[in-house]
């Protein structure tokens, strides 16, 4: 690495330099000697004459030999120092680590002990490439660098810390003669904090030397303050993270059988107001639910959970669940907002029973569910699907009345929040339900309508974040040729009775005769364990069946309320071992189990739920 080309120094430049370098020492060193001498009682007389002296010679070479600056600055300058000579100033201590960098070793020992009596911790180098080396291997609190040096000088050694993102930070004060101000300036306009005429001023010295180190500490505090935010930014994120993905976590997955439910969530924020869910309550009712909370952030995502967690687990002594205006109620006695930081929230809620195809539902200030379904001319046809129920959490004791529907075959069933219609554009303009609903029905047939209904939000705001939380429920019924739902009791007549109903669906259907064969096993087989070892308990009431014809696929999905039963786990029985001692789950389940496609089993609000699946 060489110096970066720049105007030489002339002859008579070179000339100052080299008279002015064996002055300095004897002003640096005599300075120090009067200093150590003050107060002592010595006689100091001849070392001030010699300082005096020297320092006319110093303003001679500069006078005479054309020094360019301020001359009454120079010619001032041994009066200052005279001045300076009693104060004995130089007791302020310093504390840092310093490297001094001059080319003449003269220089060098002078100003090192100047830094080492002000308490600091000096190391030097003799020349630009040694004093690099030094900076990218140690620490520095501050760096005393001469211009002028040969081969790599003093304004490359500054361009290159300046550059390097380890080093950048370090203060450096330039260390000049009068005359060199061009490069002075140079150095200044490169990042250089300040500094130094030859020879060096105690005064400001130690002042040029104090104020660098105090803004290298406030810097170091400043940047020390910073990682801390910075880390604590990053555990922050990385709760966020985990209590966002929490929240997903409780989000029930998409189903197929026997109805098809899917939905779309995008929060706002890292973490949502909204929450959402669905389950069956028993083998013929389903529960479908949304709430929003007002507000967005920890604590709307809180109250938000503790909300959904209560309706999912049914934590509210002595509700029916079936009843949505019962629930509602509950809730809203259960969260009033004086106790949850005036924080309240709107709920959609609904129970869908399956045999009689009765949707009940009520709705605390919620935007209202759309029911889309086929018209008489086969043109989609929206139905709004609300009651006129407060908000939860506003006001104690207050009732909330329930409502129900009739629902079409084949029909869905849209539940949103506010954030799916409320949103505004570029303009200004703030789109409403009127607008919303249009989309959905020109939507619903699609497959992938989720998905399009969510990029009208995203072109209708014009961004990729929205203002508010999108949450959408969608839930497609069944065709009627396309779902049988059967129920046994504990007779003999029962299972024969189911099997029939089951062939006489099957019939005109287009599905091989070794899938229905296997439908009306399964029928059979479950039917037949259940009431040998389930049925006589106190709380068995039957047990359902639900056929669903699906475009790949036949379904069979058996639920009852006997003791817990998972034919999945149940190890095949001794075939030595009669029939009469053998536990649940004999040849037949495993006949089960090895003929179908998938199988599954789930224990919910104390009821079996075994899912079958066969291909076409």
């Amino acid at each position: 690495m060489k110096s970066e080309p720049h105007n030489p120094p002339d002859a008579v430049a070179q000339l100052r330099h080299d008279l002015r370098t064996p002055v300095n020492h004897i002003i640096g060193y005599s300075e120090m000697l009067i200093e150590d001498a003050s107060g002592s009682g010595s006689d100091i007389s001849d070392l001030k004459k010699i300082h005096s002296a020297a320092g006319e010679l110093l303003t001679l070479i500069n006078t005479r030999l054309h020094l360019g600056g301020d001359l009454e600055t120079q010619k001032a300058m041994p009066s200052i120092r005279a001045e300076n000579m009693d104060s004995h100033q130089d007791d302020c201590i310093f504390s840092g680590r310093v490297l001094a960098v001059d080319d003449n070793p003269g220089n060098l020992d002078v100003l090192e002990r100047r830094l080492i009596r002000h308490g600091l911790d000096v190391e030097t180098a003799e020349s630009g490439m040694e004093a690099l080396n030094l900076i990218r291997s140690r620490p520095f609190d501050l760096v005393l660098l001469d211009v002028m040096m040969p081969e790599v000088d003093g304004y490359s050694v500054l361009k290159e810390m300046k550059s390097d993102s380890q080093t950048k930070d370090i203060p450096v004060i330039m260390i000049s003669a009068l005359d060199q101000m061009e490069s002075v300036v140079r150095c200044i306009e490169a990042g250089a904090e300040d500094y130094l005429p030859k020879p060096f001023n105690p005064t400001l010295l130690r002042a040029r030397i104090g104020a660098c180190l105090e803004k290298k500490s406030l810097r170091d505090a400043e940047q020390g303050h910073l990682r801390k935010i910075e880390e604590t930014q990053r555990r922050l994120d990385k709760e966020l993270a985990e209590a966002a993905a929490y929240v997903r976590s409780i989000l029930p997955p998409p189903v197929e059988v026997p109805l098809r439910v899917d939905w779309k969530y995008r929060p706002s924020s890292e973490l949502a107001g909204d929450s959402f869910g669905y389950h069956w309550i028993d083998s013929e009712h389903f529960a479908v639910y949304l709430l929003d909370v007002c507000g967005h952030g920890v604590g709307a995502c809180l109250l938000s959970v503790s909300a959904i967690n209560v309706i999912r687990s049914g934590a509210l002594p002595g509700v029916d669940f079936q009843d949505p205006g019962a629930v509602l109620t509950a809730l809203n006695d259960a969260f009033p907002m004086e106790r949850q930081n005036n924080l309240y929230f709107t709920l959609w809620y609904g129970v869908y029973h399956a045999p009689s195809r009765m949707l009940t539902f009520a709705s605390g200030g919620h935007p209202p569910a759309l029911l889309v379904e086929a018209g008489p001319t086969g043109t989609l046809q929206s139905r709004r699907l609300t009651s006129n129920g407060m908000i939860i959490g506003v006001m104690e004791d207050m009732p909330f009345a329930a409502k129900s529907v009739e629902i079409p075959a084949g029909s869905h069933l849209f539940i949103p929040c506010d954030g799916c219609y409320e949103i505004r554009n570029g303009t200004g303009e703030m789109q409403d339900y009127d607008a919303f609903e249009t989309v959905v029905c020109s939507h619903t047939a699609s497959p992938d309508a989720l998905q399009k209904l969510e990029s009208w939000a995203i072109e209708m705001r014009g961004s990729e974040y929205l203002e508010d939380d999108f949450s959408l429920i969608q839930i497609q019924f069944p065709q009627m040729k396309e779902c049988l739902t059967l129920r046994i009791q504990n007779s003999d007549h029962a299972i024969a009775s189911a099997l029939g109903e089951a062939a006489s669906w099957f019939t005109g259907l287009e599905i091989p005769a070794a899938t229905q064969y296997f439908m009306r096993l399964a029928i059979e087989e479950l039917g037949t364990n259940w009431m040998k070892y389930s049925s006589q308990a106190a709380h068995a009431d039957g047990m359902g069946f639900e056929l669903l014809l699906c475009a790949d696929r036949v379904v069979l999905r058996a639920t009852d309320t006997g003791p817990a039963f998972n034919p999945l786990e149940v190890p095949p029985p001794p075939e030595t071992l009669p029939p009469e001692k053998r536990d649940p789950g004999g040849l037949g389940i495993l006949l089960l189990r090895k003929m179908a496609d998938r199988m599954s089993y789930e224990r919910r609000a104390s009821m079996n739920i075994v899912t079958i699946e066969k291909n076409r």
